[in-house]
């Protein structure tokens, strides 16, 4: 490939490779991303500039359609890919007092098997720039081009002069970076950099997970080196905020907003019960608060939120039901919600965790399994409260199939908790400190559940994973015990 079409391609790998390092920096604390921005007169390292951390990386990409291609000496002796040794390190020193930190080449070039080219390449430690991609990093080195007690040793044709301490100076920020990976020029049989940049927008950002279903990883990529072209071509500067603007992607987790309408004035203090509930969450790892409706479960439980709060433990909540007229009820009832509302109040009651948390804005079981081990972690003494209010509000909405989902994911979830916080494997309790085997209590609001007055459960507690587990059901008719005997064996056939 010659010409303008190795041109265009390269182009279209910076562009690839700028919108990776985009969605990088949407995880990694960089503070900006420039693009295509010449500083100076005579800046060869313009392709990208990243600000990180109050650090500064400033990147040249090389790539080329031929998989056998190696590195090669007239590649920094020759101008023939803009890197002669002399120009870079003018490059460098034109940026005077205040030079990047590091210089980076990176290039699709293979590793040189011709054993003089290779000695001009040391190993380097350094982190790669595609996470998980087995790129080659290397310094040069200076005694095969500049000998420390003799002269440069490549005849240059009109060379700019340079000493050979510019020469140290600049190859100790210096990192060449072989092997990068392959694009292709169609997104639908995607290259090894494209895939990269598909998973990690899956993986580690969260595309197609909820709340960001619809849009799949594979547009997101597309979306993001469209995203990239347009900087290249405006020489733009971008953060990870407008990054994810114009990703078009919710950052919420999925969230809905939720306040129970406790009325102070209303509220008959019940001291009593909520002595035994304080002494119940600290006795035993998950408690189920059963009560007809109206009885005044939840106006119990948001003052005993607030009061545990208060005392240090982390406290989230997730309201199934808030009051009637309520526009958001069908929503909160769905598990997708749930796990938003309780990712996003675990977040916000401790900012800490959120850079753990990958994917960084999906939630589900898993986000929250791996936020709980995070907070654990973090603080060992710390008491966690998850408090899940209203399981009875899904008459109406759900069928009975539904409800029998409903049932698994509340194992499934109870279950999660369990095995994030080592505190129950089966009907075992294994702790690795005996201070720890009172981390997370686990406060569950569950009345009924109910389709018309067919199926009446007043009671559940996970068979396997709590004691004193009780399923009570009553039926009517032979419609009506075939569909409760239904829900019951999932439930079991699923603990």
């Amino acid at each position: 490939m010659h010409g303008l079409s190795a041109a265009h391609r390269g182009y279209v790998y910076q562009d690839v490779a700028t919108a990776y390092l985009l969605a990088k920096a949407i995880v990694d604390g960089t503070e900006s991303v420039t693009v295509d921005h010449k500083e100076y007169g005579g800046d060869l390292f313009d392709d990208l500039t990243v600000r990180r951390e109050g650090r500064v990386v400033r990147r040249q990409f090389k790539s080329s359609a031929n998989i056998d291609k190696q590195f090669e000496v007239e590649a920094i002796k020759t101008k023939t890919s803009d890197l002669r040794i002399d120009d870079i390190v003018q490059c460098f020193l034109k940026a005077g007092s205040d030079p990047a930190d590091e210089y980076r080449i990176c290039t699709t070039w293979a590793v040189p098997s011709d054993e003089d080219v290779a000695t001009l390449l040391s190993p380097r430690d350094a982190e790669p720039t595609f996470e998980t991609y087995p790129t080659k990093l290397y310094r040069l080195n200076i005694q095969e081009i500049w000998p420390e007690d003799g002269k440069l040793r490549w005849k240059l044709r009109n060379p700019t002069p340079f000493q050979r301490q510019d020469l140290v100076t600049f190859c100790d920020r210096l990192i060449i970076e072989l092997e990068c990976p392959q694009i292709t020029l169609d997104f639908s049989s995607p290259g090894p950099l494209q895939v990269l940049l598909r998973d990690f927008l899956d993986d580690r950002i969260g595309a197609g997970r909820y709340p960001n279903r619809e849009i799949r990883p594979e547009e997101a990529a597309v979306r993001l080196t469209y995203r990239a072209s347009l900087a290249r071509a405006k020489q733009e500067s971008l953060d990870p905020n407008t990054v994810l603007r114009d990703l078009g992607l919710r950052t919420d987790f999925g969230r809905v907003t939720q306040k129970f309408p406790v009325i102070p004035g209303h509220l008959v203090s019940r001291g009593d019960t909520l002595r035994e509930l304080r002494q119940r969450v600290f006795a035993e790892k998950t408690v189920v608060l059963v009560g007809p409706p109206g009885s005044g479960k939840s106006w119990v439980l948001t003052p005993f939120a607030e009061e545990c709060a208060k005392s240090g433990m982390l406290v989230v909540r997730h309201y199934c039901y808030l009051e009637p007229g309520d526009a958001l009820r069908e929503r909160r009832i769905t598990s997708d919600v749930l796990f938003g509302n309780l990712v996003a109040e675990l977040v916000e009651a401790d900012p800490t965790l959120h850079a753990h948390q990958f994917p960084r804005f999906s939630a589900g079981p898993s986000e929250l399994e791996r936020l709980l081990r995070t907070a654990r972690s973090k603080q060992p003494h710390r008491n966690v409260l998850l408090i899940v209010d209203g399981l009875d509000h899904g008459d109406g909405c759900v069928g009975l199939e539904d409800v029998a989902t409903h049932i698994h994911t509340g194992r499934a979830f109870a279950h999660s908790l369990d095995s994030a916080l080592g505190v129950y494997r089966g009907n075992r309790r294994v702790a690795a400190r005996p201070r720890c085997r009172l981390e997370v209590r686990v406060l569950w609001r569950y009345c009924r559940l109910k389709r018309g007055c067919l199926v009446r459960l007043e009671r559940y507690r996970c068979l396997r994973y709590f004691n004193a587990c009780r399923i009570y059901g009553k039926y009517c008719n032979g419609a009506a015990r075939r569909s409760a005997a239904a829900i019951l064996r999932c439930a079991c056939d699923h603990s």
